[in-house]
């Protein structure tokens, strides 16, 4: 039985023109994907450089500010060190008053000094560390003569060393010899020094009195 197309060829044309019209919808829409892709790719490439490049600054900023506080640091450090060498010369020289406080009250009447100095005169390099007994008798306000003899000479070898001052040099005058033999004596007594010695006497005259005039060395 034959079949007869009722539908008008209109309908048909519009037919296949509205199928044409999707798939061109489709194959522009494919396209237009297919070219945002790069575009995409592009955009977040840009985005994570903008990211990294915040974070490299913040790093920077970070790293500077360490600059800054390193450099803070280390000024402060310098000038603890000032003051630590400072606080050094201090104790070094209280040992030194302490040691002059000694040696005058050993000291005979009628006998004076007139030089105190050390031997060698200048210190070489590299003295030796300061003694914690001598620390502790600076921190109390004691002298030397109130402490063990014994102690208080170990306390100065330490704090003298062999690189700096091996002894003393005292220079005075006396009324007589009796009076410096009893000094050197007591110097001995003392417990600072190894040896205590008189090294030269000669005549002297002071204001139209005669004097003797004495030079003594002390051993550390």
């Amino acid at each position: 039985m034959p079949k007869v197309n009722l539908i008008p060829p209109e309908w048909l044309h519009r037919r296949i023109q509205r199928r044409r019209l999707r798939y061109w919808s489709v194959a522009t829409l494919v396209v237009w994907v297919a070219a945002l892709v790069p575009f995409g790719i592009e955009i977040r490439a840009k985005f994570q450089l903008s990211s990294q490049r915040t974070a490299v600054a913040d790093a920077s900023q970070q790293l500077e500010s360490a600059k800054k506080d390193a450099e803070k640091s280390k000024q402060q450090l310098a000038t603890l060190r000032q003051e630590i060498t400072r606080a050094e010369k201090l104790r070094f020289k209280r040992h030194w008053t302490s040691l002059w406080y000694a040696v005058t009250q050993a000291l005979p009447h009628n006998v004076w000094l007139t030089v105190f100095s050390t031997e060698p005169a200048k210190p070489q390099v590299g003295t030796g560390v300061m003694s914690p007994v001598l620390s502790s008798l600076s921190k109390s306000g004691e002298t030397p003569t109130d402490k063990v003899p014994s102690a208080v000479s170990v306390a100065f070898h330490e704090l003298i060393g062999k690189s700096g001052p091996q002894g003393l040099v005292l220079e005075g005058q006396a009324m007589g010899l009796e009076e410096i033999y009893v000094f050197v004596k007591n110097l001995n007594q003392l417990g600072l020094f190894n040896n205590a010695s008189l090294n030269s006497v000669t005549a002297g005259e002071v204001e139209g009195s005669k004097v003797t005039n004495f030079k003594i060395y002390c051993e550390w």
